[in-house]
């Protein structure tokens, strides 16, 4: 069995691998006719995935009616027999369907000749079989051609059926013999691959001949002289007949169509399996591993090459896309994942990349991996990942020590480059090319300054190293050149330069010339100024010295290390001195150099007392043993305080007894340091961690650490003792036992709980969830687990977190939502009255909307408005005002029909939806009911109480309207009621509603309006009574509407009301009248005082005092005059709060139009307002009306008693003004004046002022 498993085993792999992506269907059956594997074409042909297939019953794809076909190659596999000829099969595909497949069988047997399986090759031939004219898979029909032999008389027989096959009509078959069958349908010789495939067809048997010397398989030519294929299928028994000699009988086929198919495809595996061998041995002579990953199902091979590069035999790892992941270093593996899943999803179906892999040594080597996305349908998830890597070690090592080099080449030549431009000369790289020409491919700024020429200059022309040279040298210099560049010898000479601000110069150059390739000669070497030597030898030793100087600074440059190198000796009798030692010790132990090289025990001057032995014992055993000197110890720095230096050193005996020590001392202080604040850590985290298993072990709930592994395993690494309790078990079960932490969970949330775990682990999302437990003691419970999920590097996940009993505050919870839903009923009621409210009724109007069934129907409304209801409040009390409410509650409940909705708006508005279907008519017959049992008188402690009230009607019967716009529409006709006179009932007509459409048209442009900042500001000017001179100006809003000129207020005011948009056109006179108000001071006019109109709307918006806490004006006042559409004694907390608020920034509060019967004293109180705005309407009959003349007095009187300002608005003329500076008045305002202007004309208007009331006017004799 184990020879059989091997046999099998390499079989799979070979389909696996090598016949992976070969064009013909390849199958592996076992003896039992189970399906091991399968490549993707054989998958393709069934329409079925690889993974479907595989370990599946063979015998189930095949036609019922050929299962004796299959058995039969099982039957002879086992008796070690060659399985029957060639087949086609009928083979029923995965989408329901079959087709016809030519398959041949090839027994595997093992090294000792056992059977092991079947290598089933399989190409569909479903075409070819029916143009064929055959069609294997039906049973054998009675017209069947078939032959008998005798081979006794070698006579032959053939029915009509086979007589038709070889081109004979019936009867005509002119044979009788089989030697004359053969003479007129000879077989022809089949070339060298047909006799291969042939033999293949056939079952791969080595005789050919199966009766009188007919080949059962051979090509002839029928009677007409076309070319077949004939098969003679033999039964599986002789016949005898008549107890005579034993006759031969079988069938005859003409095979030419599937035996043509399988011939192309023999040779196409033919070719595949050369190619693959081919490709297969080429890559593993290259050293190239091969893979192949499926993600679908997260399968992998792995070629024997790539495993052996990991230092693993075949067969060693599991191939998987896990494997393949787990042997990739740390370090690289997130990326290469991230790499892995970019190719897979995106169109660039291309994978390359450079990481490093584990060996089975532990150590690790670059590959460099290369692969593409290739289509494989029959796989999980429809593509596979195949391609090759190679071992790159050796280029990466490569790649690293060139970096490095390249590093160190880098430093060294800016190292240089600092050294020679600190060189007092010059140094530089003088170049003679092949033709003649000089150039300076190098040169140090400082030779700009030595030679007096500009270095651009030399860099450009060498020849200018010419141009300052002395006359009595140039021609010296140039022979010397000439001669150092015939013999290439050393170059040194001195020479003057006339310096263009130093004067004559002596320059003394030396040089070292090199032959280049090139034919070129190029000279390194310096120059320095030599002017102040005196003798040749003193100039020779100054350049001498410039070298040691250079010399010496490279090597202090190499020898700068971060620490300090020495050189210590000590002889026999104990002297220490310092053959050798590097600046930098000095530094380290707080000396100087001199010190240490007067006496070599100055290193250890300052040593720490407690650390003076360990040193000196350090140093006594190293020159005893000659060991290896390692000591850490402590000095007091005299200037950096405690240190801690590190001492290595190697002894070196010498022959008189004296003892070298070789080594190097280093300050560690920041190792040791960081080492103690390791060490310090540690011991304060177990302190912590104790402290925290107190702590937790006494917090109301439980603290946990969970994990779960990579293969799915559950563990509590931690669990404090507050868990058990609350899951209704133990700390220590949990942490042995893990499962019982979910044992209690309750049966409906499990899975919840479950789902939420899995999502966290997938998200790294902090994991949240209410749940509840059967608490075996306690019954149910509500738990809350809140706790952070942390990936590891392994896979693992790992929560840490918190369980609590949250059941208390579930149940107020539940409480809580029971009390709001009871709420929620509430709210669709109004208290007062216990009708619905104005919610209740927009969500009946939403559901008479939504219903289908009302379609079409009637719809009618009633609009109901107390008349002097507020007269009610005023007079008998708010508690009276309620009452009348009640009252009329009870009149609408027993006025309304079945369906109809009644419902209290809000403060003294009702109304009533009448069921769908009412009408109009029905609609006036309840306000007729309803308006006669609301007149009724009631008694109210002991006062008769009498009412009346307005009605609006609309209805879809009179005006064509969507139902919800009958509300609107029975509004309109409420304020047509009362503007009739209130106690009526008015219905919403056609001519309404246009007036309606224009209003909505108009409120449309003024929504445009404000987008476009249409609105601007016009300036009135308000004049002081006393002086004459300007005191300020009202600002009024215009609308410039395009196509219309300037409109009015008139005209827009009351719509934009309506509209609730009058604090916007505020807003913007506000924002547009400070922009005016600053252009005006920038030119230099003086702007006293700036009033806006403020509607009840805008001083309720929070945004006006924001608009005004930061306000500049640059001394212009500015004022507020509250409109007179505002009910003073009427507006709450609110508003006054805002009002205090703007007068606390400085904004004054005027009272606009008093005495129009709409701002009452007690409002006025309640304000406390800086002006009175006597109405207009008093103003102009003051010469006419005692009553007026009376009123204004008073008024003027009320503010002198209240100490408020009064302005008069509306003076026509200057007898108007005359009279009322007179009176008191304060400040005035009207068209005697000025009328509201613009920007621009306020300019002249300010330009061309002069005061009013230079002479006093005579006094009018008809003067009241």
């Amino acid at each position: 069995m184990a020879n059989t498993s091997i046999i099998l085993r390499d079989a799979k792999r070979l389909i696996e691998r090598t016949l992976a992506m070969a064009p013909s269907g390849h199958a592996l059956l076992d003896l039992d006719g189970r399906l091991l594997t399968c490549n993707d074409a054989y998958a393709q042909l069934l329409k079925r995935p690889v993974a479907e297939l595989a370990d599946g019953e063979f015998r189930t794809h095949v036609d019922q009616a050929q299962c004796y076909v299959v058995e039969a190659w099982f039957k002879a596999a086992r008796a070690g027999e060659s399985p029957p000829p060639r087949e086609i099969l009928r083979l029923r595909t995965g989408d329901g369907n079959s087709i016809s497949v030519l398959v041949e069988v090839t027994s595997i047997q093992d090294h000792k000749g056992n059977p092991a399986g079947l290598l089933v090759v399989a190409g569909d031939v479903s075409g070819n079989a029916e143009r064929a004219g055959v069609h294997p898979f039906e049973p054998i029909p009675d017209n069947t051609a078939y032959w008998q032999y005798d081979p006794t008389t070698d006579a032959i027989r053939l029915n009509a059926a086979a007589e038709a096959i070889l081109g004979h009509a019936a009867g005509t078959y002119p044979c009788r013999t089989l030697k004359e069958h053969l003479e007129i349908h000879p077989s022809e010789k089949p070339t060298e691959t047909e006799t291969e495939a042939i033999a293949a067809f056939l079952g791969k048997r080595t005789e050919n001949e199966d009766f009188g010397g007919l080949p059962t398989l051979y090509r002839t030519r029928r009677a007409d002289g076309a070319q077949i294929w004939l098969q003679w299928d033999r039964h599986p028994a002789d016949v005898s007949v008549e107890d005579g000699p034993v006759t031969i009988t079988g069938t005859l086929r003409d095979i030419s169509g599937p035996l043509a198919a399988f011939l192309d495809l023999w040779d196409e595996r033919a070719k595949m399996e050369r190619r693959a061998r081919l490709s297969e041995t080429a890559i593993e002579a290259s050293g190239l591993g091969t893979w192949r990953i499926l993600p679908g199902d997260g399968s992998a091979w792995f070629s024997d090459a790539w495993v052996r590069s990991l230092c693993y035999e075949p067969g060693e790892l599991t191939p998987s896309l896990s494997t393949y992941f787990d042997l990739i270093h740390p370090g690289d593996r997130k990326r290469v994942k991230q790499e892995y899943t970019d190719v897979l999803s995106s169109n660039d179906a291309r994978f390359t990349s450079d990481f490093r892999m584990r060996r089975k040594d532990g150590g690790y080597v670059w590959i460099s991996s290369l692969g593409r996305v290739v289509e494989s349908p029959s796989q999980p998830g429809g593509k596979a990942l195949v391609g090759t890597q190679n071992d790159i070690t050796a280029k990466m090592e490569t790649r690293r020590a060139l970096k490095v080099a390249a590093e160190k080449a880098r430093v060294s030549a800016a190292r240089l480059e600092r050294l020679t431009e600190n060189v007092p000369g010059g140094i530089f790289e003088f170049r003679i090319g092949p033709e003649g020409e000089m150039s300076f491919p190098y040169a140090t700024s400082s030779m700009e300054k030595l030679l007096g020429l500009s270095l651009k200059a030399l860099v450009a022309d060498g020849a200018n190293i010419f141009e300052n040279v002395h006359p009595d040298d140039t021609q010296g210099l140039h022979a010397a050149i000439t001669a150092s560049h015939q013999t290439l010898g050393l170059f040194k000479y001195t020479y003057r330069i006339l310096h263009s601000e130093r004067g004559l110069r002596w320059i003394r150059i030396t040089s070292t010339p090199v032959a280049m390739p090139d034919g070129s000669v190029i000279w390194y070497g310096s120059m320095f100024d030599v002017t102040e030597e005196v003798e040749r030898e003193q100039a020779l030793e100054a350049a001498a010295e410039i070298a040691n100087v250079w010399s010496s600074r490279l090597e202090r440059l190499t020898e700068n290390v971060p620490g300090g190198i020495f050189e210590f000796m000590m002889n026999a009798q104990g002297a220490m001195s310092y053959r050798y030692v590097t600046p930098g010790m000095a530094a380290l132990v707080g000396t100087t150099m001199a010190e240490l090289h007067a006496d070599g025990a100055a290193s250890f001057n300052n040593v720490h007392p407690e650390d003076a032995d360990l040193v000196q014992g350090a140093i006594e055993r190293s020159r005893d043993d000659l060991e290896v000197v390692k000591v850490t110890y402590r000095i007091n720095h005299p200037k950096l305080g405690l240190r801690w230096l590190r001492v290595n050193a190697s002894p070196e005996p010498l022959p008189d007894s004296t003892v070298v020590w070789y080594g190097s001392m280093f300050d560690v202080t920041d190792e040791v340091e960081r080492e103690q604040a390791l060490k310090t850590t540690a011991e304060i985290a177990h302190t912590a961690s104790a402290r925290l298993e107190r702590l937790t072990d006494n917090v109301p709930g439980g603290i946990f650490e969970f994990s779960i592994d990579s293969t799915g395993r559950i563990s509590f690494p931690y669990a404090s003792s507050g868990m058990g309790p609350l899951l209704g078990t133990t700390a220590d079960v949990i942490s042995n036992k893990p499962e019982a932490a979910f044992a209690n969970i309750h049966p409906e949330d499990a899975l919840r709980v479950q789902e939420e775990i899995g999502k966290s682990s997938e998200t790294l999302d902090v994991f949240k969830l209410n749940y509840r437990v059967n608490h075996p003691e306690r019954g149910q419970r509500w738990l809350q687990a809140k706790s952070t999920p942390i990936a590891q590097p392994d896979g693992m996940v790992v929560w840490y977190g918190s369980l609590f009993d949250v059941t208390d505050d579930v149940e107020l919870a539940q409480e809580l939502e029971t009390a709001r839903h009871r709420m929620e009923t509430l709210s669709l009621i109004d208290a007062l009255t216990g009708l619905p409210n104005r919610r209740a009724y927009d969500e009946e109007m939403a559901a008479r909307q939504a219903d289908e069934g009302s379609f079409g129907m009637c719809q009618s409304t009633v609009r109901i408005d107390l008349d002097h209801f507020k007269a009610v409040n005023d007079t008998l009390g708010h508690a009276a005002g309620d009452a009348v409410l009640q009252r009329v509650s009870e009149c609408l409940r027993e006025t309304i029909q079945e369906g109809d909705f009644a419902a209290r708006m809000g403060g003294d508005e009702f109304v009533v939806a009448l069921a769908p279907g009412r009408t109009a008519a029905d609609a006036d017959d309840l306000v007729r009911h309803l308006r006669a049992a609301i007149k009724i008188p009631f008694m109210f402690e002991g006062r008769h109480c009498r009412f009346d009230a307005s009605f609006g009607v609309a209805s879809t019967e009179t005006v064509p309207a969507e139902p919800a716009d009958l509300l609107s529409l029975a509004d309109a006709a409420l304020l047509e009621a009362k503007n009739m006179g209130r106690g009526r009932s008015t219905v919403f007509t056609p001519d309404m509603h246009d007036e309606l459409l224009r209003s909505r048209q108009l409120a449309t442009e003024i929504e445009q309006a404000l987008e476009n900042a249409e609105f601007v500001p016009y300036f009135h000017p308000q004049i002081d009574a006393a002086t004459g001179a300007i005191a300020g100006f009202e600002v009024l809003a215009r609308w410039e509407r395009s196509g219309h000129g300037l409109i009015p207020p008139d005209d827009f005011i009351p719509v934009a009301q309506q509209m609730r948009l009058v604090q916007d056109i505020d807003r913007m006179m506000f924002d547009k009248s400070l922009a005016t108000l600053g252009r005006l001071q920038s030119e230099g006019f003086k702007v006293p005082k700036l009033s806006f109109n403020v509607s009840g709307g805008r001083v309720h918006d929070p945004d006006i005092v924001r608009s005004v806490r930061h306000l500049q004006t640059n001394g212009t006042h500015v004022a507020f005059e509250l409109l007179e559409s505002i009910l003073l004694e009427e507006e709450g907390a609110v508003f006054e709060h805002h009002i205090d608020q703007l007068k606390e920034f400085g904004i004054g509060i005027e009272v606009d139009d008093f005495g129009s019967g709409r701002a009452s004293i007690i409002g006025v109180l309640r304000v406390s307002p800086d002006v009175l705005k006597i109405d207009s309407r008093l103003i102009a009959p003051l010469f006419d009306s005692k009553g007026a003349r009376g009123l204004v007095n008073a008024i003027i009187d009320i503010g002198r008693s209240l100490e408020i300002d009064i302005t008069a608005e509306g003076v026509e003329s200057l007898d108007h003004a005359w009279t009322l500076r007179e009176m008191g008045c304060r400040t005035l305002q009207g068209f005697a004046f000025a009328h509201p202007m613009s920007e621009t004309d306020l300019k002249d208007y300010l330009r061309a002022f002069q005061p009013v009331f230079k002479e006093r006017r005579s006094r009018r004799t008809n003067d009241n």
